[in-house]
């Protein structure tokens, strides 16, 4: 009975001290493991990739200043010339007859000059024995004076001509290269004319401008180097230096001119060309470098806010867009109310008079209450977009109200020839291109999951934390050889990894591909909508004139009995739909100014993602099987 008894104490205290185990075990499995990372301080600074335009260092347009036509010329584009070498000669026949007749000209006058010299002496002469009046005397000696002030005007004249016919030879005015030439031989030629002729550019140093977002500007001052390259040459790298800035915020996009210097003595590099420059900035003394991936994440993250950010302020201008459109259709609706109350009044009178008939009347009465349920429309359709804005700014729709405005809105002015670069501000493409990276440092993650960190111990084991997911037993100390087994031989299960993070950043890639696509279609359609839309708008004003001036005659000839009143409605009708039809292509305008100011990221600078790369002392992140 005891030895029964001491079995069974025996076997309740080891699955006690089991349970102990069992459960000690669990909580400690149960516990997360953490790594904790110290950000470096970092010593290299980032760096700028942004693109710009090469142009020569001097260009000289040549415009033809003598009248003629052209003889020959001497050179081509892309030739090397020398300054004052003959380009080409015009045939001046014209100038060459001016200059045979200032010559005759002067000639003549010389001669009147003469005449009248030697008759003043004579004229003197006889003063002296008393046989002319002093007044005859001053008379040919002022005549003198106008005949030799007639061959200084005449020499003159002359002058000029041979000096202008020099023209006639066309030099470069610098040693450079032709960069271009729009005449030939026999062309006809105009003094003052604003055709270019040639154009010789000085191209041994080029200018590159480039837009520098405004908080890079300080860190971009003269002496700054930066690293170029073209598209012709993709593996050859040119050094360029930072000599001027403009010192001064481009209101519209946020950036400063900066103008750089970069040799060219070889000629590779083309005038008016592409080119992408590369500036290593400084880093900053309180900037930490942290984990690339979790840098990558946070960023695009902060990139997915602005972008519904955006989104709201897009639909908020365009709402503010349309209401402002309403409340010109509105003033358009009163004042086609009174115009067509007035005319009501006209028919009812001319009725009473027995002028015209009821119908008449009815069509003038019709009118007028289409025109009041017309207004009535356009107050409901303001009243829900005064209502949806409401919504947008956080106010109640019943307490919040917009005064009514009619004054047309500005057009932004959009430059031509807009930068690439700016497509880097939207946030989508932000987020996409981050999203890229983040990818990518994934994969250098899952790659460095074949080299743990390992603790070798005096006892001639393994210890280490990343372990952790790869151990079930109780005991976290294991030997070298059944460790690495188990490590190597692991079925594929890193490779795997690995192979997935590479798929995952070749999808990210196509996506990020996808979405700049997106946004340069974006920017075209609407900068086409605008163009279009622009040449519409004119047209549209030009019918409306005409509609009106339709409506003034119309209701002329029905004053004075010409014309029926059916004439009038049409014409009443036409004219107001063709106004609205200016209101509606100004709204329809002035919302694709503010899509395409979406599709250029707004006001926002791609810049203000690094504000999301503050790091903490200390970063942290939760590992699983595989993690870092």
């Amino acid at each position: 009975m005891l030895a029964v008894l001491g079995i069974v104490v025996a076997g309740l205290t080891l699955r006690a001290t089991d349970a102990r185990k069992n459960k000690t075990s669990t909580d400690a499995q149960a516990v997360p493991t953490v790594n904790v990372i110290q950000p470096l301080r970092d010593a290299n600074g980032a760096s700028l990739q942004l693109s710009g335009r090469l142009e020569a260092f001097t260009r000289a347009p040549i415009f033809a200043q003598v009248s003629g036509y052209l003889k020959s010329w001497g050179v081509d584009i892309g030739a090397p010339v020398k300054a004052g070498q003959v380009l080409a000669e015009i045939e001046t026949p014209e100038l060459d007859q001016q200059i045979l007749q200032a010559r005759a000209d002067l000639q003549s006058a010389q001669a009147n000059a003469l005449v009248a010299g030697t008759t003043a002496k004579r004229w003197e002469a006889l003063r002296g024995t008393d046989s002319v009046a002093q007044q005859d005397v001053d008379q040919r000696t002022a005549d003198y004076t106008a005949k030799e002030a007639i061959v200084a005007a005449a020499k003159a004249n002359a002058d000029r001509l041979v000096a202008t016919n020099a023209f006639a030879r066309i030099v470069a005015p610098f040693d450079g290269v032709v960069t271009a030439r729009d005449t030939d031989v026999s062309a006809l030629v105009s003094a003052g004319s604003a055709q270019e002729l040639f154009a010789v550019s000085d191209v041994k140093q080029l200018r590159v401008y480039v837009q520098v977002p405004q908080n890079y500007a300080p860190a971009i001052h003269d002496g700054t180097t930066a690293i170029l390259t073209v598209p012709e040459y993709p593996v050859q790298q040119f050094s360029a230096r930072v000599v001027a800035a403009s010192d001064s915020v481009n209101s519209s996009f946020g950036t400063t001119l900066v103008q750089l210097l970069v040799n060219n003595a070889d000629g590779k590099l083309l005038p008016g060309g592409f080119a992408s420059l590369k500036f290593s900035l400084p880093a900053a003394p309180d900037s930490l470098r942290v984990p690339a991936s979790g840098k990558d994440e946070a960023q695009a993250t902060k990139a997915d806010l602005a972008s519904v950010r955006l989104s709201l302020q897009v639909e908020l201008a365009d709402g503010y867009v349309r209401l402002r459109g309403l409340d010109q259709q509105t003033e358009l609706s009163n004042e086609t109310v009174v115009a067509f109350a007035k005319a009501l009044r006209l028919t009812q009178t001319l009725h009473n008079s027995g002028i015209v008939s009821g119908l008449d009347v009815s069509w003038a009465q019709t009118q007028l209450s289409s025109a009041k349920s017309l207004l009535s429309q356009n107050l409901a359709q303001r009243a829900l977009l005064e209502h949806a804005i409401a919504v947008l700014v956080g106010a109640s729709a019943s307490e919040f109200s917009l005064p009514t405005q009619t004054a047309a809105i500005a057009l932004p002015a959009i430059p031509t020839g807009l930068p690439s670069t700016l497509l880097q501000r939207r946030p989508d493409v932000a987020a996409a291109e981050r999203r890229v990276a983040e990818a990518n440092a994934k994969i250098g993650v899952a790659r460095a999951a074949y080299f743990p960190d390992v603790t070798l111990s005096l006892q001639g084991g393994v210890q280490s934390a990343a372990y952790a997911g790869l151990v079930s037993a109780l005991n976290l100390f294991w030997a070298v050889g059944p460790q690495l087994v188990q490590y190597v031989f692991d079925g594929g299960y890193r490779r795997a990894q690995l192979n997935a993070a590479k798929t995952a950043t070749e999808e990210a890639g196509e996506r990020y591909r996808s979405v700049v696509l997106s946004a340069f279609q974006q920017v075209e359609d609407n900068l086409a909508l605008l163009s279009y839309l622009g040449t519409a708008l004119g047209e549209q004003r030009d019918a409306a004139n005409a509609a009106q001036y339709s409506v003034d005659l119309a209701l002329r000839q029905y004053r004075q009995g010409v014309a029926g009143y059916l004439d009038v409605v049409q014409a009443q009708t036409t004219a107001l739909d063709a106004q609205r039809s200016v209101f509606d292509i100004q709204t329809r305008q002035l919302s694709a100014n503010v899509q395409l100011l979406d599709a250029l990221g707004g006001g926002r600078s791609s810049d203000e993602l690094a504000e999301a790369a503050a790091a903490p002392s200390l970063v942290a992140a939760a590992t699983g099987r595989g993690a870092n």
